[in-house]
């Protein structure tokens, strides 16, 4: 939270694990909030095919089409592999490979 003529307001920093020295100034006044995917609560027993086939994250199930869907859910894979899990140590140069190709599975009608 930010002090603005004596009101606090709320700041919230997404993918501060790229900014580390950031912890240093913040100290202990961090939250970590962690934010999951949407449930068929939150998207009701109507949508439950689109949830199970998208998934959960908002641009995936959101998305105009299955086709754009998969993009994204394509590229999210691609920056976990190449950018994320990488930065944790582990190196999947393999699995990036296998992320990019155009053979990924269609929805029946």
């Amino acid at each position: 939270m930010v002090a603005s003529k004596g009101r606090l307001r709320l700041v919230v920093i997404d993918e501060v694990q790229r900014a580390p020295d950031l912890f240093k100034v913040l100290r202990a006044r961090t939250e970590v909030i962690e934010a999951g995917g949407l449930t068929l609560d939150e998207t009701g027993i109507g949508h439950v095919a689109a949830l199970w086939w998208r998934g959960g994250f908002p641009r995936s199930f959101l998305a105009p089409s299955d086709h754009a869907s998969r993009i994204w859910r394509r590229e999210f894979i691609r920056t976990v592999v190449e950018r994320d899990l990488p930065q944790r140590g582990w190196a999947l140069r393999m699995a990036a490979a296998s992320v990019s190709s155009s053979s990924a599975p269609t929805r029946r009608r």
